[in-house]
């Protein structure tokens, strides 16, 4: 535990922060200036004189001597900073463009260091970014940065406070910050103040002074009675906390009764002190906290001890309980599957070889060999579905799942027939389940699923594959929630003119339903289409995603403010709807599931859906906000933003009431009719998708990137949250028990409305939007921040999904399946492609455009709605997540668990590269196999069913 410096009494009483009131100057004892990019994330400035504030790109950790405080409560606090040049515009009367700072506490110690300037501090061993001892020591474990331990990460406060020209200090800018980061100095509850800008952009270099200039940053604090010291933490337990440990170490979980006057707490075990960020800062009163030191010696025994602190730094005893730290985490084997294919020779018809092999392996037409995949053996003899010895598909299956596999026909034939029989077994799966695509080619590549209707032939004149001597066809089989377990039997026909073949086809159905509603999302994100809402093109659009476990979902409005009007209700000019007739018509259908009447999931609404709610309607945001006088409302001109952001007023003060009142009449009429008309299985989002760049909006609202872009998200976030009045969605209660149920079982009678973020940097929100952001799609599944993912998730709380693409065309269409595995592993419970849909151009051509990907496309004479087989894999790998989920709540097992589990069979190692910062790349992965999937799935369908 750092210890309260030695009092350091300065002479004379400062200007206090409010008029009259008297305060105490806390000077900076230390401080440092770190950067997160590129090579200097390992470099140290803890000896420069200046600290360069720029966004979240670099910033500065100071601390304070508060022992001039101990024993008050401080009431009111001031940080003051004096800048040190490097602005561009000069917006506080020449001193600087800083406008607004960022303040939080940090919950790891750092070492000030010895460089005066950007580079490697192997004397002083300074902080750094990637370091809080540059060589020596992490910021908490292993592979932990600077963030996991700042802005609300890591159980620390913040606050976000504009900064005005000092009164009182010529040349010095002053903030008002929130008073407990002051208390959670003198609690011993912080290792210093973080400082960054949160108003300009990467243009600007701001700095301030540091302490080694004579003219560091400093606190004035007002302080008040403390009242009576904290009484001793009740009720303390130490036990098992099997669900936070990791492959190597244990953890513990702590459990007490909050005290009166508890602000913070120190723990200790073993006598050794636990580290800041493994220690919340205390709940209300008389209420039961609890929380989970990680990263412990497995199964130890130990002595856990906790006092109280209150926010004068006065503790109480400790009082101490004994407990065991959990073992290290572990998983079963995954069963074996009982099916040990034998090899043979493919089947021979009418000049041509027949055999089957897994749902989205993809076979060259011409060459036949493998793409993508490294298969053991040769395929045409035998894999994880295809028997060769006794000519045998066979699949296994939960109750409610869709199963697939391909079948090749190899040769060259005309007048080709695909038919399955019914199967029959403890009941009867009928053929009706059953849909045929033909295998679409394009450059090489199995890429989209044409509906099979007629014969077929190899070559196919209208594909176009130049000596093509391999035609696939694609089964699925629907096995509907109420079939009966166990062994079914029936057979594939295929002829050629008058041959004839018979393929034994065998489904072993587990005692596992999958529910039919979704859970697991893989949202297929767009910008416009398919085609007008409600038109017969949109209908089967959305069909078809529905019959894949996929949801379109488009944004109903442009980045240059134009709503879409096939997707809104007539409003008044208070923004209350008139007319939801064009609406109904027009999504009714997806929203009471009456378009799906002819798919598996018969009637079952689609999953989410975009709300046209943005800055741009009901109302046009640009007439009714009023920044200030001659305040530019130019979002393209970087410039002129940069002016905006430095001299504009809060949004919620810029934004005048008329269109506040109307922005919370619309939304609250759309929560109120959804419950008038029983939408109750849809996730209704708001989000606001809109960037500067394009020259309509003035905030980053869309992958935010200052604390400005946050502010505005928040503001819409608590007007939306007025509006709907349902309390219940921003409690951990709710979420936990929507990851139980899923929101048909929570069956709840009215709609469920959530405010959503699509942020590509989450270690630079923090806690800002906690409370509002009820659903986050993260840029990459945030793949490089696990800790911070799960840790987020729980604290907000909220939804998580991963945005980013699927595979790329040509790759391995497993990679979108193992992304879904990916996804779900690391606390998603979803993924997006962020542009989905295409033209028929893409069956010639694919999509390497790089401008989307065509995931389902309008493919003029084959048909309005087509999709690749990319969309198969979404489907495989969604329905794997389903059955991970009820394997994960049968067990009371983590994510961790489950992501233990999968690597058995699928390896989940995956990079996430991008082009660019906020790119939605897709994630690659090693090798990936049918046969891995195929094993994976079967083991998971064994351990359900207690096999």
């Amino acid at each position: 535990m750092r210890r309260i410096p030695a009092v350091v009494m300065l002479a004379g009483l400062a200007a206090a922060a409010s008029a009259g009131a008297e305060g105490v100057r806390c000077p900076a004892t230390r401080d440092v200036w770190l950067s997160a990019m590129g090579k200097e994330a390992d470099y140290n400035m803890g000896a420069a004189r200046s600290m360069k504030l720029k966004v979240w790109q670099e910033f500065a950790l100071v601390d304070f001597d508060v022992s001039a405080l101990a024993g008050k409560r401080p009431t009111e606090a001031w940080l003051y900073v004096k800048p040190a040049g490097g602005h561009k515009l000069a917006a506080h009367g020449g001193l600087t463009d800083l406008k607004w700072l960022t303040v939080s506490t940090v919950s790891h110690d750092w070492v000030e260091g010895k460089s005066p300037r950007y580079a490697h501090d192997a004397r002083g061993h300074g902080a750094t970014f990637n370091e809080s001892s540059y060589q020596k020591e992490n910021w908490g474990w292993p592979g932990a940065k600077a963030w996991n331990v700042i802005l609300g990460h890591g159980n620390t406060l913040r606050c976000d406070q504009p900064m005005v020209v000092a009164d009182d200090a010529k040349g010095w800018l002053k903030a008002k910050i929130d008073p407990r980061m002051v208390q959670a100095l003198l609690a011993g509850a912080t290792h210093g103040l973080l400082l960054m800008d949160g108003s300009s952009y990467v243009g600007v270099n701001c700095t301030v002074a540091s302490r080694e200039s004579g003219n560091g940053p400093y606190l004035m604090v007002s302080t008040g009675p403390a009242g009576a010291p904290p009484r001793a933490p009740g009720g303390l337990k130490a036990a098992p906390a099997p669900n936070w440990a990791t492959r190597e170490l244990g953890a513990l979980e702590v459990g007490l009764t909050v005290p009166a006057g508890a602000f913070a707490y120190r723990v200790r075990l073993d006598g050794k002190d636990v580290a800041r960020w493994q220690v919340p800062f205390a709940g209300k009163a008389g209420s039961v906290q609890t929380f989970v030191i990680r990263d412990l010696p497995p199964g130890k025994q130990v002595k856990l001890e906790v006092a109280a602190v209150d926010a004068a730094g006065r503790a109480s005893d400790f009082v101490s309980a004994s407990g065991r730290v959990s073992e290290k985490l572990t998983v079963p084997e995954l069963p074996a599957s009982p099916w040990k294919p034998k090899g043979g020779a493919p089947k021979k018809l009418a000049g041509a070889t027949v055999w089957a092999f897994p749902e989205i392996t993809k076979v060259h037409p011409v060459s036949g060999k493998v793409l993508a995949e490294k298969l053991p053996g040769d395929i045409r003899r035998a894999n994880a579905v295809w028997d060769g010895a006794t000519g045998t598909i066979r699949l296994a299956a939960a109750r409610g799942e869709i199963v697939s596999f391909q079948l090749a026909l190899e040769g060259a034939f005309k007048g080709a027939t695909v038919e399955v029989t019914d199967l029959k077994g403890p009941g009867v799966l009928p053929a009706k389940g059953v849909r045929l695509w033909r295998n679409w080619y394009v450059q090489g590549h199995a890429e989209y699923a044409m509906p099979l209707k007629g014969a077929i032939d190899c070559p196919m004149a209208d594909n176009g594959v130049e000596d093509q001597k391999l035609q696939a066809v694609t089964v699925d089989l629907h096995v509907p929630t109420g079939a009966k377990p166990g062994a079914y039997a029936g057979a594939v026909r295929v002829a050629v003119g008058e041959d004839r073949l018979t393929l034994p086809l065998k489904v072993q159905v587990y005692d596992v339903v999958i529910p039919e509603s979704v859970f697991f999302n893989p949202e297929l994100n767009c910008y416009g289409g398919p085609g007008q809402a409600g038109s017969e093109k949109f209908k089967d659009s959305f069909r078809l995603a529905h019959y894949h476990r996929c949801t379109i979902n488009r944004v109903p409005y442009s980045q240059s403010g134009r709503v879409h009007g096939d997707w809104v209700p007539k409003v008044a000019a208070d923004g209350h709807v008139t007319d939801w007739s064009g609406f109904d018509a027009n999504l009714g259908g997806l929203l009471d599931g009456s378009w799906f009447a002819d798919n598996p999931r018969a009637g079952v609404p689609v999953a989410t859906l975009y709300l046209p709610l943005f800055e741009g309607w009901p109302k046009n945001f640009r007439n009714h906000y009023h920044p200030g006088e001659g305040v530019p409302t130019n979002g393209k001109d970087a410039n002129a933003k940069l002016k905006h952001d430095a001299l504009a007023k809060p949004i919620g003060e810029a934004m005048d009431a008329g269109f506040k009142n109307a922005w919370v009449n619309c939304a609250g009429d759309f929560a109120r009719h959804a419950a008038a008309k029983g939408w109750n299985r849809t996730l209704f989002q708001c989000y606001l998708n809109n960037k500067p760049n394009w020259g309509y909006t003035l905030w980053t609202l869309d992958e935010p990137f200052e604390y400005l872009d946050w502010a505005a998200l928040n503001f819409f976030g608590r007007l939306y949250k007025r509006a709907i009045d349902d309390p219940a969605v921003y409690t951990r209660a709710w979420h936990e028990a929507y990851f139980r149920k899923g929101l048909a079982g929570m069956d709840r009678k009215r709609g469920t409305f959530l405010f959503r973020g699509d942020i590509s940097r989450l270690m630079w929100q923090g806690n800002v939007s906690d409370g509002l952001m009820n659903i986050i799609y993260l840029g990459g599944g945030g793949l490089h921040i696990p800790r911070l993912v799960r840790d987020t998730k729980l604290r907000a709380p909220t939804i998580m999904y991963a945005y980013g693409s699927c595979n790329r065309f040509g790759g391995s269409n497993w990679a979108s399946a193992a992304w879904c595995l990916r996804a779900y592993a690391n606390y998603c419970d979803g993924v997006l492609p962020w542009q989905s849909l295409g033209g028929s151009s893409a069956l010639q051509r694919g999509d390497k455009s790089g401008s989307g990907q065509a995931l389902i496309v309008d493919a003029g004479r084959h048909g309005r709605a087509i999709a690749s087989f990319r969309v198969h894999a979404l489907r495989r790998g969604a329905q794997d997540c389903e059955l991970l989920r009820l394997l994960q709540l049968e067990k009371g097992w983590s994510r961790d668990h489950i992501g233990l589990l999968v690597a058995q069979r699928v390896p989940l190692t995956a990079r996430y590269k991008q082009a660019f910062e906020d790119e939605a790349a897709a994630m690659t992965f090693g090798s990936l196999t049918g046969q891995g999937f195929v094993e994976m799935k079967e083991g998971v369908l064994r351990m359900l069913a207690g096999q």
